[in-house]
């Protein structure tokens, strides 16, 4: 994907958003998992608590990888990372609960294996 153009259309058909515009990069000595558990650290800690998905949700998943980094995952941690997530996207009540689970679904479709 290092040829993909950097423009909404193309990125909305990669799967993905363009946000306000900033752009990560990492290297291959990075933990993939390490990297989703840190934006997940974020939008838990940005949520308002209000909505159950998000505040609940959030927590779900990074204590979820919390588990897997530190060597006591599951093959069920997997589905209940795509569950969660999944849940969170459709019934949270704003934008950052709908969104706040978009690094786990990349991270297990690109990176399943290091998971």
């Amino acid at each position: 994907m290092l040829d993909l153009p950097m423009d909404y259309e193309s990125l909305t058909s990669a799967g993905a958003i363009m946000g306000s515009g900033g752009l990560i990069v990492i290297d291959c000595g990075n933990c993939i998992v390490d990297i989703a558990r840190f934006f997940t650290s974020f939008t838990m800690a940005e949520s308002c608590g209000k909505c159950i998905p998000c505040r609940v949700g959030s927590k779900i998943l990074y204590d979820t990888l919390t588990r897997i980094i530190e060597g006591e995952g599951s093959e069920n941690n997997l589905e209940i990372l795509e569950e969660v997530g999944m849940f969170m996207k459709n019934a949270s009540l704003c934008a950052l609960g709908q969104t706040a689970p978009n690094p786990i679904p990349s991270t297990l479709k690109y990176f399943r294996n290091e998971v």
